[in-house]
């Protein structure tokens, strides 16, 4: 996975949505984030 942000961030704080989202759903059900996902700038 990747998102295309400047820098370093800290989840969940400065992530994009699409980022988010990945994060949560693989850390509350262990299912792993298409392996392409790329979340665009918002």
């Amino acid at each position: 996975m990747t998102a295309d942000e400047g820098g370093h961030g800290v989840y969940p704080f400065g992530a994009s949505t699409c980022a988010k989202n990945a994060v949560t759903e693989f850390l509350t059900t262990g299912r792993r984030p298409p392996q392409d996902l790329a979340c665009p700038v918002e």
